[in-house]
């Protein structure tokens, strides 16, 4: 279980309110919310691509 250390020290959680009628949301929606908020992030730490270090 240490030897996971390293590689979830990076790992970001993203959580979303959604009404319930929109539930299950479909992968396609869950990237596109993913790669807006890298975006979000990225603008925000001054990043000009999300996923650089």
């Amino acid at each position: 279980m240490t030897g996971l250390r390293a590689t979830m020290r990076k790992s970001t959680f993203t959580f979303w309110e959604v009404p319930v009628e929109q539930l299950p949301i479909a992968w396609k929606d869950a990237t596109l919310r993913l790669e807006e908020q890298a975006r979000t992030d990225a603008a925000t730490i001054g990043d000009a691509e999300p996923g650089r270090t």
